[in-house]
């Protein structure tokens, strides 16, 4: 038990109580408005206090059931399913609920009619329904329509608000537990790459310092900025646009390094784009598979094609690869393009589009975005 209640204490501060003090006074004018008009004389404070009382246990206990449920589910990391045992502690609640509520209902009806008799057609039908018969027969299934309708009703009002707002919640957490898992494989990705991109290009600069390349300082200061792009930069929701395209430059630059120079590899970025912000590491994976599945694959009919432009808001991004059908595939793929159609998913609903065109000797991608000017 010690688990279960601090989590629902958790839940109850001064500010809530407040505002569950001022919802049952609501309630309470609402029950009095309603039973008014059905029931006249004093039987009406009866019916009224009957069921006010009820329906606070019963919201309570509600409360209670579900903190513990969720509370159990949270410890062990699955908060978003029903469990049986739930459910089933669900429907008991509910079977219970409704048998206090019929009972009592019988016992008021038998008190008004015994100390404060009423001309009222409503408590009349009432009282000829539960009464006529032995006591158990209120739980009769022929009954059920009836009393199932008034009980349900009662419980909409106070229940309705905590159920939408339990949904709300559940919906949010799901939202950023999906956040949340999506820059979690944004990091791992970083990690998978870096490594591997890293060691090659620094062997590729080693080689070409010990040469006395000319370009192994530029190549050294490439490197670098790719570096501090994934370290510090990558780390913002958004960056602007102008930070991405150097990174693309300057990673095609390096890839340049290290593959035959008679493979073609053109790179066409149309810059001057300040005023727009883009998510970072957007198009890294269709750079990697461009590489990979083109000049990595087999140098027979390998080449590379890189363009990206602006029309007003809508950035349009092109990169194909040459394929050699004969050559042997790699033993894993198709997890980079996978995982970017649920980046752009979450990060850009209904303002991307994502074109791909596979042919035997060939492969495209073309990506639309729509961008958030500064």
């Amino acid at each position: 038990m010690d688990t279960i209640f601090p989590y629902f204490r958790l839940h109850f501060h001064n500010k809530r109580g407040l505002l569950h003090l001022l919802f049952w006074l609501l309630v309470l004018v609402f029950y009095s408005f309603n039973y008014s008009r059905l029931v006249d004389g004093p039987a009406v404070w009866l019916f009224i206090a009957k069921d006010y009382m009820l329906v606070l246990c019963l919201f309570y206990s509600m409360s209670y059931l579900l903190s513990y449920t969720l509370y159990q589910l949270k410890l062990k990391g699955n908060a978003y399913r029903i469990s049986g045992k739930g459910l089933l502690l669900g429907v008991i609640w509910l079977v219970l609920g409704y048998t206090v509520w019929a009972g009592s209902t019988a016992v008021i009806c038998q008190v008004i009619r015994d100390y404060f008799p009423s001309d009222s057609k409503n408590v009349t039908y009432l009282s000829n329904l539960l009464l006529d018969e032995p006591f158990l027969y209120i739980y009769h299934w022929k009954k059920l329509p009836v009393l199932a309708l008034d009980f349900i009703f009662l419980l909409s009002l106070p229940l309705a608000p905590k159920m939408v707002r339990l949904l709300l919640q559940q919906k949010v957490e799901k939202l950023q537990l999906k956040n949340k898992h999506l820059q979690d494989e944004l990091e791992f990705h970083k990690m998978r790459v870096t490594p591997h991109f890293l060691l090659s290009t620094l062997n590729t600069i080693y080689l070409m310092m010990q040469t006395k390349d000319d370009k192994a300082p530029e190549s050294m200061l490439k490197l670098s900025g790719i570096l501090h792009y994934l370290l510090y930069e990558s780390i913002d929701k958004k960056i602007p646009l102008q930070k991405e395209l150097t990174f693309i430059q300057d990673y095609v630059d390096l890839m340049k390094l290290r593959i035959h120079p008679h493979v073609p590899i053109t790179c066409q970025l149309d810059g001057g784009y300040t005023s727009f912000m883009v998510s970072p590491y957007l198009f890294v994976s269709l750079l990697e598979n461009a590489f990979k599945h083109g000049p990595g694959r087999s140098l027979d009919g390998a080449w590379v094609r890189i363009g990206l432009q602006l029309l007003q808001d809508q950035l349009i991004f092109k990169i194909a690869n040459g394929v050699n059908k004969d050559a042997v595939e790699p033993a894993f793929g198709g997890l980079g393009l996978y995982d970017l159609k649920r980046r752009l998913q979450f990060l850009y609903p209904g303002q991307h589009k994502l074109d791909i065109d596979k042919q035997p000797n060939r492969f495209q991608v073309t990506l639309y975005l729509n961008l958030q000017i500064v």
